[in-house]
């Protein structure tokens, strides 16, 4: 699995077309400098944004990191080491979380990793024994996004961060990283 880093000079959201035939509207995390970036682990979504039409141009390949190989795309190597990526520790779907994080510098890693492909979400309510599952999150909105996505629990009903937090607890789930 290869994970892809774009990067745009401005703030760049685009729409771009899957093989599936669903349109997917993408939005680059902006950074301090005016630039922005977005990362992926999804390969479809890797094709369909490197055939978009203004790719190139308005946007290019920033990063790329294999499982072994890690390599810089861009001109210039980033000024400072990365910083910690999110991680997403889940046995569901896979799934992507845009976040922000504040100790960024001139390189994103907003996306996550997600492991454990294999089984499904479990709420042991039944029993009465919850078990946590203790997530990595950089921003309560990547919190919500989990939510809504693993969970299908509705984006209105998580408006503020005692619901979002609330819900987390209800399926057994604990976010590191929130502040």
């Amino acid at each position: 699995m290869t994970i892809k880093t774009y990067k745009a000079n401005t703030n760049v959201s685009i729409n771009v077309v899957l093989p599936s035939k669903k349109n997917l509207h993408i939005t680059f995390v902006p950074l301090s400098d005016g630039s922005s970036v977005f990362t992926t682990n999804d390969e479809m979504l890797q094709k369909s944004i490197e055939s978009h039409y203004k790719f190139g141009k308005l946007f290019k390949l920033y990063s790329a990191q294999g499982n072994s190989v890690s390599r810089v795309i861009a001109n210039k190597p980033p000024k400072a080491a990365p910083s910690k990526k999110q991680q997403v520790e889940s046995t569901g779907n896979e799934e992507e979380v845009n976040g922000e994080d504040a100790n960024l510098d001139s390189q994103s890693q907003g996306n996550t990793e997600v492991a454990g492909l294999d089984e499904q979400p479990q709420d042991n309510t039944a029993n009465g024994d919850l078990t946590i599952r203790k997530i990595k999150v950089s921003d309560i909105a990547s919190a919500k996004d989990y939510l809504a996505d693993t969970f299908g629990i509705s984006r209105t009903s998580m408006r503020s961060s005692k619901a979002i937090l609330e819900q987390a607890a209800a399926h057994g789930i604990e976010f590191e990283g929130l502040s």
